[in-house]
């Protein structure tokens, strides 16, 4: 189905598609959407489409700040939710020509400490603090745990959140709403890549799981309703066999 006959299907508060794994949701107002049928092996309709804007560098270093602010708060190592220094990792962690990642900051963090956002220079500002500018730093010991798959992170968000990358496709993410992201179901589709995120809790929706996940696009956090259970396979994208979600980090951090 391609975006526009989404788009008339939307307008019309009757209508429904039905989806191969029975996953019932809403999307916008009164309109019953599920994610098709489940495509091909390979399907060709799914095509790489680069975002020049994003920053995976930036990306990882905002969500692993807001990773550790969600997890401390979740753990009561806060007592309110406190913002730690994105702009911080990228000015210690980075290294030219290379990306950053969500697990290589919250590593950083746990290894060296790392200030609260108000005693660093904001994100992006371009402001170099002097070399003798010796910020407070919050030290939080921890580890960082891979989940091998989601019956492992769902046991984990009974206490806290946890790190995970999203395959996001257009026009499905942006035509999102209040539905649930099931990516492309066989219409014509645009694979735009991973992008980190946090997964905040998992809940049974019509029976299947579905994941609340804050997932940083660009250039902000979006909250998206993710169905846990879709997999997908595109042999000439290199993507799959896998899940919406992957990649899943846990950031242990020590209690005492």
């Amino acid at each position: 189905m391609a975006a526009s006959s989404l788009n008339n299907l939307v307008n019309n508060s009757g209508s429904s598609i039905n989806c191969g794994d029975g996953f019932s949701g809403i999307i916008r107002i009164a309109v019953s959407i599920t994610c098709a049928h489940t495509p091909p092996l390979g399907h060709s309709q799914v095509e790489y489409e680069h975002d020049h804007e994003h920053d995976e560098s930036v990306s990882a270093a905002v969500v692993a700040a807001d990773l550790i602010s969600s997890t401390r708060l979740a753990l009561k190592l806060d007592s309110v939710h406190t913002e730690y220094s994105a702009q911080y990792f990228l000015d210690k962690v980075a290294v030219a020509g290379q990306s950053l990642t969500v697990k290589e900051c919250l590593e950083f963090a746990f290894k060296n400490g790392i200030p609260k956002a108000e005693d660093w220079p904001l994100l992006g500002s371009g402001v170099k603090p002097s070399p003798s500018h010796k910020p407070a730093l919050v030290s939080m010991r921890g580890k960082v745990d891979e989940a091998d798959n989601f019956e492992q992170v769902r046991e984990v968000l009974k206490d806290q959140p946890v790190g995970a990358r999203m395959h996001v496709y257009t026009p499905h993410i942006d035509l999102q709403q209040d539905a649930i992201y099931c990516g492309p179901s066989g219409e014509e589709a645009k694979f735009v890549g991973l992008r980190d995120g946090i997964v905040l809790k998992v809940e049974k929706i019509s029976g299947k799981s579905i994941a609340t996940v804050k997932v940083w696009y660009k250039k902000e956090f979006v909250v998206v309703k993710v169905a846990v259970s879709r997999m997908f396979y595109f042999s000439h994208l290199g993507i799959g066999p896998a899940g919406l979600l992957v990649d899943f980090c846990i950031p242990r951090l020590s209690m005492d």
